[in-house]
């Protein structure tokens, strides 16, 4: 009678046997919002202040050169820094919004929904169409499901929009990445850097392609174990939440 979706997607079930048969399918909308938001800020500064080859650099003595360098180049950024570009605007996505608003960041959405003056005024964030979102944005950040329509939707096109060093987060599902396309883009330089909790064709294996890179490209994707949702906080929200 009930397919009861654990968290907030839905992408495994089989919506059109369920409706056939008359089974109700339910996700968990909004139920891992601030979950998702704080890992996807995570990531952010974690690309920002590279945070993964700094932790390395301590550990094998390197501290001093690798703070001289930083001030050397000038290049060490704040969020406030960044031009954030967020695609999809549901309920997580806002969430970051209304966090970066408080950091300084300039804030961009597109959504094929636009959200109402009033949402947009209070969480700092402008709409744009895509291709103009990513041409202004640095720091991209993905929040849609998976669908025909997005599957891949970031391949070599999408990226070929963006500004030249830009970042890119997603911590909505691998699916909606071509990954090679995302190889190609670090290799030309289009992205600087890369933060992902979510990869194609989970459980993550050691011969997966974005974990077999070169020394160099390696060190410019931060990657989590796709736990943005699975705080006990959010297992508690979707306990007692259906919608």
């Amino acid at each position: 009678k009930l397919i009861q979706s654990e968290g907030v997607a839905f992408n495994a079930i089989d919506i059109e046997a369920a409706a056939e048969r008359g089974v109700f399918v339910c996700n968990g909308r909004g139920m891992n919002a601030s979950a998702v938001a704080e890992q996807t800020l995570l990531l952010m500064l974690g690309v920002l202040k590279d945070a993964v080859n700094n932790d390395q650099a301590v550990r094998d003595g390197r501290q001093i050169e690798t703070k001289e360098g930083y001030m050397a180049r000038g290049d060490l950024m704040e969020l406030a820094d960044c031009t954030i570009g967020l695609i999809g605007f549901g309920s997580i996505a806002r969430c970051v919004a209304k966090t970066v608003k408080v950091l300084g960041a300039k804030t961009f959405y597109y959504s094929r929904h636009r959200a109402s003056p009033e949402i947009e005024q209070e969480l700092g964030a402008t709409y744009l169409p895509l291709k103009e979102l990513l041409s202004v944005c640095n720091m991209i950040s993905i929040h849609v499901p998976v669908t025909p329509e997005t599957r891949e939707m970031v391949n070599d096109r999408f990226f070929s929009y963006m500004r030249d060093g830009s970042y890119f987060i997603n911590t909505a599902r691998g699916e909606v990445v071509d990954e090679r396309a995302l190889i190609r883009a670090l290799e030309s330089g289009k992205l600087a850097m890369v933060g992902l909790d979510t990869l194609s064709g989970e459980p993550v294996r050691s011969g997966h392609i974005l974990v077999n890179l070169s020394p160099e490209l390696e060190r410019r994707i931060f990657f989590s174990p796709h736990i943005g949702g699975i705080t006990s906080s959010s297992f508690l929200e979707i306990s007692s939440t259906t919608k």
